[in-house]
């Protein structure tokens, strides 16, 4: 019996590492001293020997190619199942990344609203500052002079309400921002997340829902925050920021969980939404 591919090169003189092409060139031994050649008998015992060789070695060989294919087929098994396994975790990446994108979006475009009336109530406050901290820019000036008196009761009111004014309304565009900024990374949270599910199922009272009721919910009651839902502390009154993209990301990445933790199942209906039955929640 053979014990390894070089020890069959060895013994019928073949250089190839090629499993077929050395098949090939024993097998062609084999049929030349096949016992069919000699009316059933071997023609005498170097011919015999010659063939069992050979018959041992294909059968080697085949024994070589089959753990082979094994390897392969086990290969190609694991590999298959790294990839299913990936996708989940690449469609939630891309869900996050989705999320996190149209968050900062809705970020920018509440700073840009609150950029302009703060940067004009300073311009103001600023100027008339300037009138009380150097008065005489406004002596030297006629104009100014003419319609401007520093020492005017009225101008002291006004600048000491626009210090106030501007000063609480920095702190209250300020404050919404930061509020803002802290609902919406608190939107990113798993358990948050997890909480909007569960009080949409609560609401919901009903083991089948589409994609569009999941999606309204949150965006109707994050935004206006509506019937008072449980995890409302987190979300305050108004949060225009919440749109309905936002809500649309929230939805998909809920529900990706949820089918993934096999919350909920697939319903195959013909609809424009997709729709769900809740499997094993309550």
């Amino acid at each position: 019996m053979y014990t390894s591919l070089q020890q069959i090169k060895e013994e019928f003189n073949i250089v190839s590492d090629e499993i077929e092409i050395i098949r090939d060139k024993i097998n062609q031994i084999r049929i030349e001293n096949h016992p069919d050649k000699n009316k059933g008998a071997f023609i005498d015992d170097i011919s015999k020997q010659k063939y069992l060789n050979a018959n041992n070695a294909i059968h080697y060989l085949e024994k070589i190619k089959t753990n082979q294919n094994l390897i392969v087929v086990e290969k190609m098994t694991d590999l298959i199942k790294t990839v299913t396994d990936l996708i989940p975790n690449t469609k939630n990446e891309t869900l996050n990344n989705n999320l996190t994108q149209n968050i900062n979006s809705s970020l920018s475009n509440l700073y840009t609203k609150g950029l302009f009336p703060k940067i004009s109530f300073s311009s103001i406050t600023a100027v008339v500052t300037f009138f009380f901290l150097f008065p005489n820019q406004i002596k030297d000036n006629p104009i100014l002079d003419h319609y401007i008196d520093t020492k005017s009761p009225l101008l002291l009111s006004i600048w000491i309400s626009l210090l106030i004014f501007s000063s609480f309304f920095w702190l209250f565009i300020s404050g919404r921002e930061e509020r803002a900024k802290q609902l919406l990374s608190n939107l990113k949270i798993e358990s948050v997340q997890n909480k909007i599910f569960e009080d949409f199922i609560q609401f919901h009272q009903n083991d089948y829902f589409s994609k569009d009721d999941l999606s309204h919910y949150i965006h109707y009651n994050l935004k206006y925050n509506k019937r008072q839902p449980q995890s409302s502390f987190l979300f305050p009154a108004n949060s225009n920021i919440i749109n309905g993209e936002i809500a649309q990301n929230i939805c998909e990445i809920i529900i990706n969980r949820a089918l993934k933790n096999e919350v909920i199942d697939k319903v195959e209906i013909q609809n424009l939404s997709e729709k769900f039955q809740l499997k094993k929640y309550r």
